[in-house]
């Protein structure tokens, strides 16, 4: 199973630009790392709905200055780089959604 995972973490990285990582965290719960979505630039998190829209929850931003964890009021900025967790069929799926 871990090779099957590393090869599906390659092929994100390589196919998709915006993916930084994805990694198995248990059986169906991965991490993934991204940039944001054009269309969450300039908005808070808690305004996104994102668990919600697509199943998954952002639970860290790394921003230019510092690490934030769990700031619903956080404005996404173009910079950042997401964390987000979920069931592994949902973080694909927002993946997907997110090209």
């Amino acid at each position: 199973m871990p090779a099957a995972e590393s090869g599906v973490r390659a092929a994100y990285q390589l196919l998709e630009g915006h993916i930084y990582d994805v990694m198995g965290i248990y059986t169906d719960l991965v991490m993934a790392e991204l940039k944001p979505p054009n269309s969450w630039i300039g908005k808070k998190l808690s305004d996104l709905n994102v668990p919600s829209k697509y199943g998954v929850l952002v639970v860290g931003v790394k921003s230019s200055e510092d690490f934030i964890l769990g700031n619903r009021d956080y404005v996404v900025k173009d910079s950042d780089i997401l964390l987000i967790t979920g069931k592994t069929q949902d973080v694909y799926n927002f993946l997907r959604q997110q090209r």
